[in-house]
Formats: structure tokens, sequence, C-alpha cells
């Protein structure tokens, strides 16, 4: 499949076709219906709506706009945003050693309420065992109120390192599940995890399905493309069963983050609206930000259009 250019869908006039003959449709296009509407060849019509898929601002399915989501220019009013702690202190937790862990764990979360530490750093912070914390972590998790998701690196010598699990605070509530997927959706997940390629036919079409699998359970593309986005460090020989390693269990529901229950903002990247950069998860900014770059070039270029001050003044200034 074609790749679209790095911009956001907002500065792309076709995107804005697809995306508002989307909008308008009472019933599910098919692409050639979808092509027809929009004046655009097929093969076309599938690389916009993979764009708009990877933006979140059209679901998995590759039919249904996001709630709330818009192609165009983005205004974002943060007065009213919560934090991770205004949640964590609303919800209900198992007990008080769950909750003060959880209000450490949301002191320290990034943009998109999760981080990164160890047990022994909440231990120290909570004041508690490692054993204790231990504990219960595995109660936030069973609660629905915790995701941990183990983290290794692998050093120039090959060997691996494990590293503090990754956390992301959940909002209890569950995605939809039993809807009708398009293999295709699969298939884009697929073609971006960098260690896949040279799989043989038949071994991909196994992974389709096991993607397939856990999109129909509701985990959306960004989420299972961010589990496999990792460097294997050598030669990968059985690509399956590191698939299976990476995935989250096949009847796993997906608990959806309590930011997004919180604020409405779909989980998933952030790019910037001007240039397409895609922002660090723990980059504190929100849709419709721009990036540092683009205000320096901004600015160069108003101090470039700016009229000369040469001679502005004279020597009895």
């Amino acid at each position: 499949m074609s790749q679209h250019s790095p911009i956001p869908p907002d500065d792309c006039t076709s995107c804005r076709k697809v995306f508002a003959q989307l909008s308008a449709a009472k019933e599910r296009l098919t692409a050639g219906q979808l092509s027809e509407a929009v004046s655009l060849a097929e093969r076309t019509v599938r690389v916009h709506v993979a764009h708009l898929v990877t933006h979140i601002r059209v679901q998995d399915d590759r039919r249904t706009p996001v709630p709330g989501a818009i192609v165009g220019p983005v205004e974002t009013d943060t007065a009213d945003v919560w934090t991770a702690l205004d949640w964590v202190l609303t919800v209900t937790c198992p007990d008080r050693t769950c909750r003060r862990i959880m209000i450490v764990l949301a002191r320290e979360a990034d943009a998109a309420w999760g981080g990164q530490l160890s047990v022994q750093e909440i231990a120290e912070r909570v004041g508690a065992s490692v054993r204790t914390v231990s504990t219960h972590r595995a109660h936030l998790v069973a609660a629905r109120l915790l995701r941990l998701t183990p983290d290794t690196t692998v050093r120039a010598s090959g060997h691996r390192e494990r590293r503090p699990d990754r956390y992301l605070i959940l909002g209890q509530q569950t995605a939809a599940t039993g809807q009708s997927w398009e293999e295709d959706a699969a298939r884009d997940v697929l073609a971006q995890i960098g260690w896949w390629p040279g799989a043989p036919k038949k071994e991909s079409q196994r992974a389709v399905w096991r993607i397939l699998r856990r999109m129909r359970n509701g985990w959306p593309a960004h989420e299972i493309t961010a589990r496999c986005a990792i460097d294997p460090g050598r030669a990968v020989v059985h690509r399956l069963r590191l698939l299976d390693t990476l995935l989250p269990a096949a009847d796993a529901p997906y608990v959806i983050p309590a930011r997004e229950v919180a604020s409405g903002i779909p989980a998933g990247p952030v790019y910037c609206p001007r240039c397409g950069t895609k922002y660090p998860s723990t980059t504190p900014v929100d849709h419709g930000h721009v990036c540092r770059a683009c205000r320096q070039r901004e600015a160069e270029a108003a101090v470039t259009s700016a009229p000369a001050l040469a001679g502005a003044y004279d020597s009895a200034f």
C-alpha cells in the first residue's frame, strides 16, 4: 500500500473529503461507494482512510468516525482538563495501600497518565515493603485500575536487560467487542511492525488472524502497534512466537485508559498539526499543539519578512 505524506489529516484536502463522507453516511459505505463519492481511486481512498485511523480520527473498523473528532484546525482548551491525581482521588480502590500506590503513580505520571517506576521506587514512596507493593499492584491490575507492560532492552553484547514495568492508569471501562473488522486493518498493523518483514505468506496470514482477534476484543490499532514496537537486537527466527508474547491474551478485554474516560480525548499518539511530527508519550501536550521546530520556523520567517531596521534611527537618537 502506498504511504501518505507525513502531514496531519487537517492539512490534507482528500482526508477532509473522506472524513466528511464517512461522517455524513447513514450506513456503512463500501470502498467503491466511498471512492465514487470523493472522486478518488479506491487505492488512494484506502491510503487516506488508513491515515485517518493512524491519527485517531476514524475507528479501527475504517468506517466509523471517532466520537467528537474533527478534521480541520484544532483548538485545545486545557483549562478544565483533569489530572491523573484528580482522577485517582475519585475512584474506589481495593484498600488503603492500593490507594497510596495509585497516588504515587498518578504524581509521577506523564501526559498519557502512564510512566515507568520500579517496585523498589514505589515501595520507598509508599513506605511499604517490596513484597507488599507487588501484592497490591496485582490487586490494582485485577480491579482494572492499572495496566503493567514488561520492558526490556538489548545491550550491544546481545544480553537482555529487564527494566521497570511501564504502567498506565485505567478507567475500569471496557471497550465494545464483537464488532466486524476488515482484515485490511489488521494488515496495516502488521505492516508497522519493524521486525516482521521477511516472514512467509502463510505465517503473515496467521499473524493477521491473531491481531484481528484482539481488535475484535476492542484493542485499538495504536495500542497493538505500540506493544509490538520493540528492537529484538537480532534476527527473529520464530516471529509468531515473539508476536504471541507481545500481544495481549487472546480473550483479554481492552480496558479504556483513565485519561480517555475523564477527558473524552481518545488515547493514542499526538502529532504536530503543522508538520505531522509524533510527540513522545512523555511529552505533556494535547492534540493541536504545535511543535517547537514549527514555532521556531515561524519565528524565523517573521524576522526575515520584517522591514530592515538599518538607518531607522539617526545620530540624534
